[in-house]
């Protein structure tokens, strides 16, 4: 069965750029106004602000390949593309909490607290599945509107059960504790 392209490819800067700079510039406001709400004096209001925005943040980061990444698709964005634009906020956030964290520690330090903590491994390995699973969706939209197109292909179909799996380790077994430990014992053994 031959695989046919039925989407048009639209210009770089729409099929890319404008997706994935929408999304962190949406991240962007809502970490900039986080930061404005403890000008606020009304502890309840100010409870009250930040936690939906806590929540707006953790949607928009986290979950953010489940819209930049069907976008970019549709518009004609080629793979390497997707994969850069959907992964632009989530590393856009690791290289924000890796600057932040140079502050107190080495670059190096600061590099694996970034990119291999719980938290942002959490949010690069699910970022992994959501691609995956959304690559499967867009295929069989795609397919389902018109076209010949293969839904089922070996890289997204295999991704998808692993990060899964890597994220059940991550998060859920034992609590989370138990990878937790282990990668304070990598950095332990690497940074003391």
């Amino acid at each position: 069965m031959q695989q046919t392209s039925v989407i048009k490819k639209q210009s770089l800067c729409r099929r890319m750029a404008i997706p994935s700079l929408a999304a962190v510039m949406v991240w962007m406001v809502l970490n900039t106004s986080y930061n404005i709400f403890t000008t606020i004096q009304d502890p309840g209001f100010y409870a009250t602000l930040t936690d939906i925005n806590w929540i707006l943040l953790v949607a928009v980061v986290g979950f953010s390949a489940v819209i930049t990444y069907p976008i970019m698709y549709f518009r004609g964005a080629s793979l390497p593309e997707r994969l850069i634009g959907a992964m632009a906020l989530p590393l856009a956030f690791c290289l924000k909490e890796m600057f932040r964290a140079t502050v107190a520690v080495s670059i190096p330090e600061a590099f694996f607290y970034a990119f291999f903590t719980s938290v942002q491994l959490l949010l690069l390995v699910g970022q992994v599945g959501l691609l995956s699973l959304m690559e499967l969706i867009c295929r069989k939209t795609a397919t389902s509107k018109k076209g010949v197109n293969k839904v089922l292909t070996p890289v997204p179909t295999l991704l998808f059960p692993m990060a899964l799996t890597a994220l059940y380790f991550i998060l859920i077994y034992d609590g989370g504790y138990a990878f937790h430990l282990k990668v304070k014992m990598v950095y332990r053994a690497l940074f003391l």
